[in-house]
């Protein structure tokens, strides 16, 4: 069956993270989308992520954290859940407000010097570890 990855992120970089998962060892069938925050909601009442990507901006209302209710609802339904809050317009605060709200960690794409992409699947390999930890403890 493997493990299920829900991926809530709105914007071209959408497709990067789908590779990244896959270079993780996701397979397909096991990654879910979700573009927009309500689309988020309809995924996370769907399936129970073991894993999450979420982008803490989600529309183009001016709004810059309506991804962390994203975060704070899918924390609250699936404990579980491995919440990774991905954004390219990060600043400390909002790297703290998405772990209030439930995120285990954080990757701002916006660093220089910071390869997102890399950082991320690395990431995924290494809460894919956690995860199957709890798996073979259970």
């Amino acid at each position: 069956m493997g493990l299920q990855l829900a991926i809530i992120k709105d914007d071209d970089m959408t497709e990067y993270v789908v590779q990244a998962a896959q270079e993780a060892g996701f397979v397909s069938e096991n990654i879910h989308i979700a573009k927009n925050q309500q689309e988020a909601f309809a995924l996370i009442q769907q399936m129970v992520p073991d894993i999450a990507v979420v982008n803490q901006h989600l529309t183009d209302d001016g709004r810059l954290d309506d991804g962390i209710e994203v975060i704070r609802t899918l924390h609250d339904r699936h404990r579980r859940c491995i919440i990774i809050c991905l954004t390219s317009c990060g600043t400390p605060a909002l790297g703290q407000q998405a772990q209030r709200a439930g995120a285990r960690d954080y990757v701002d794409a916006s660093l220089p010097y910071v390869n997102w992409y890399e950082l991320l699947r690395e990431k995924l390999v290494l809460w894919q570890g956690v995860v199957m930890g709890r798996h073979t403890r259970s």
